[in-house]
């Protein structure tokens, strides 16, 4: 076996064939150092697809939140619309979350709020996320920091920090 190292011709017309064909189907002899170095260089470009691919990704997401939408799958009673690729709010569950924010407002308490609330929705649930989730109020949380979003928000800023305040009293009390 010729363990010779490979000149550059070699490698240039590896290289050639790999960018024709893809690596699987070039036949390097496995021990020789052209193969080696074709290795090499074809782990590499992967590395730089892989990477030039993330950062294209988080330039889309970063993106899609400057212009005010929630780069992500949408919370319960939002639908991710795939024609717009906006978020609406779903026809069935936002009336009933509505509602419910509407009952929490009230007074009424969320334990029993969220207990008519399951009777009457099949989605998994659990009302304090649903409550002190800002993207209800219009805004959503990308990379730790609150945004204002575009889409239609289910309570007014004003009604949301009211229940973010029952919320913590709640909590207190409960402790």
């Amino acid at each position: 076996m010729n363990h010779s190292q490979p000149t550059i011709f070699e490698v240039i017309s590896l290289l050639q064939k790999i960018n024709a064909f893809g690596p699987a189907k070039v036949n390097v002899p496995p021990r020789c150092e052209a193969h080696q170095v074709c290795n090499e260089i074809v782990r590499r470009i992967y590395e730089l697809n892989r990477t030039h691919l993330r950062r294209s990704v988080q330039r889309g997401l970063e993106e899609k939140v400057r212009s005010g939408w929630f780069p992500g799958r949408a919370p319960l009673g939002y639908v991710n619309n795939p024609k717009t690729r906006h978020i609406d709010p779903d026809r069935i569950v936002f009336p009933l979350l509505k509602e419910a924010w509407e009952q929490c407002l009230a007074g009424r308490s969320i334990a029993d709020v969220e207990a008519t609330l399951r009777a009457s929705c099949s989605a998994p649930l659990n009302l304090r996320s649903v409550l002190s989730n800002p993207f209800y109020a219009g805004y959503f949380r990308f990379r730790d920091v609150v945004v204002p979003g575009k889409h239609l928000p289910m309570v007014t800023g004003a009604q949301f920090s009211g229940i973010q305040e029952r919320l913590r009293r709640d909590g207190k009390s409960a402790k």
